[in-house]
């Protein structure tokens, strides 16, 4: 079910709070991302953050960079008690847009290969498996994950 009202806008540096909490929500601690992460990608000319907000809380964001040709999808990010509601697919179409704008022509992303969620998300909306990471996560492993990449030579 779709959320009425949700503006998708691009991060302002008092979002941090915000997106600190959403990461200690949805990711093991020694995975989420830190204050440092989200002003870095901010402020790459090459960067992208959005964040989800209702009702004037953000309830999610997505992360990403355009590496020439690819889009890579950095992070995606829902507070749990707003999943399920449509709002990763729609950042993760307005992310995907952003890096279309910055010369992304295909994208790419790693997921836990045991994040069933995320992996039902990405191939809704076109992604498919390019190859498994071994131990990307930590000693998990990980997907790599593309979507619109006639071939990837990495």
């Amino acid at each position: 079910m779709a959320v009425a009202g949700i503006e998708i806008r691009v991060f302002k540096e008092h979002d941090i709070p915000a997106l600190l909490e959403i990461e200690r929500e949805c990711f093991p601690p020694d995975l989420a991302y830190d204050r440092a992460v989200f002003e870095e990608l901010s402020t790459m000319s090459n960067g992208v953050v959005i964040v989800a907000e209702v009702g004037g809380r953000v309830v999610g964001y997505a992360a990403g960079v355009a590496e020439g040709s690819y889009g890579h999808v950095v992070s995606i990010a829902v507070a749990p008690s707003w999943q399920g509601r449509g709002i990763g697919s729609l950042l993760l179409e307005k992310l995907e847009e952003k890096l279309r704008g910055l010369g992304a022509a295909c994208f790419v992303l790693e997921v836990a290969v045991d994040n069933e969620r995320a992996i039902r998300l990405y191939t809704k909306r076109g992604y498919r498996v390019a190859r498994v990471l071994k131990g990307y996560y930590g000693g998990r492993d990980g997907f790599l994950m593309v979507k619109g990449c006639l071939y990837l030579n990495e």
